[in-house]
């Protein structure tokens, strides 16, 4: 598979996804019913109006980042575009911010108890760790800052 091959079945994967995960919570489930009724034995009061913003924020932002960061790892041609590659890599660092810290929220009441929720917060910390490398390797290490 050649690259641009690759870069194709990578938006088009990345689309997909984001169209099925917006469709699913806007549109199909948008009151979460499917989603909350695994919410079982949870050892804490749920505020599901809190809960239910921050799980919009959560799927808004982590669509915007899934789709930035697939178009800026994936695209040589951004190289060219240097201005446009660095916008959608701000974008995507207020994404991830964004994703960890709402997930930061709903964490405790995972599916699957403590671990599944430790499990997320050592997810996000990776993420936010990975993502704080890219940032700061971006001025002069650009191999480091596309490994």
């Amino acid at each position: 598979m050649n690259a641009k091959s690759a870069f194709r079945l990578l938006i088009t994967v990345a689309a997909a996804f984001v169209f099925w995960t917006l469709l699913n919570r806007f549109v199909l489930d948008p009151d979460a019913s499917v989603f909350l009724s695994y919410k079982t034995k949870l050892t804490r009061q749920m505020n599901l109006p809190v809960w239910l913003t921050m799980l919009n924020v959560h799927v808004i932002f982590a669509c915007i980042a899934i789709a930035a960061g697939a178009i800026n790892f994936a695209s040589a041609k951004l190289r060219k575009y240097r201005k446009t590659h660095r916008i959608l890599g701000y974008v995507y660092v207020v994404d991830v911010l964004a994703v960890c810290i709402t997930s930061d929220y709903m964490a405790p009441f995972a599916t699957g108890g403590k671990v599944v929720s430790v499990a997320f917060n050592l997810l996000n910390i990776i993420w936010i760790f990975i993502t704080a490398n890219a940032y700061l390797d971006r001025q002069g290490r650009v191999e480091n800052h596309r490994r």
